[in-house]
């Protein structure tokens, strides 16, 4: 039988493949991909590879979890990974954490989303119910207001949340009621 791995190929790896914990092939050749693709390992041979089986690393033990799998030809493979355990048929189970009306954790094992904090809605409406404040002063936190909820629409808002994080929470904190 044709040997990949006596070929002189630089960076040819040797991985067992497990799928659902039991070794399947324990002669898969191949090698870790450049920056170019991170995260990937090209296979050379043809091997019956599928998604969420385990390629474990022969000399190292690392554990490859397959997330996707692009051919590239009849013998080779692009493999998409990620490191950690390897999805178990575990029942869902539902998490919330915190309030739902205010700060919170709501979602399952797979999925969270998390309220932290007021939309723009509600600090539009407590900008308009300020009571110790010019209309000019209100006129200008709405527009503010207004300009936020724009870069956040167009996702400039999170591209620059950490230079922003430092300008807005002075604003915010004396937005907020004492």
């Amino acid at each position: 039988m044709f040997d990949l791995m006596s070929m002189n190929m630089p960076n040819m790896m040797r991985f067992k493949l497990e799928r659902d914990g039991n070794i399947v092939d324990a002669n898969i050749a191949g090698f870790m991909c450049s920056s170019k693709y991170p995260d990937s390992i090209q296979t050379k041979g043809r091997y019956k590879i599928l998604v969420n089986d385990v390629l474990v690393h022969d000399d190292t033990n690392q554990r490859f979890i397959i997330d996707q799998i692009k051919p590239l030809t009849s013998t080779s493979s692009l493999l998409h990974y990620h490191r950690g355990e390897s999805p178990k048929n575990q029942p869902v189970q539902n998490i919330s954490i915190g309030s739902i009306a205010g700060n919170a954790i709501v979602g399952s094992q797979q999925t969270a989303t998390i309220n932290d904090g007021m939309s723009f809605e509600e600090i539009t409406a407590m900008i308009a119910n300020l009571k110790d404040i010019s209309d000019e002063d209100k006129a200008c936190l709405q527009q503010f207001a207004s300009s936020v909820e724009a870069l956040h629409t167009t996702g400039l808002l999170e591209r620059m949340g950490p230079v922003l994080s430092g300008v807005l929470q002075p604003i915010v904190a004396w937005l907020l009621p004492k």
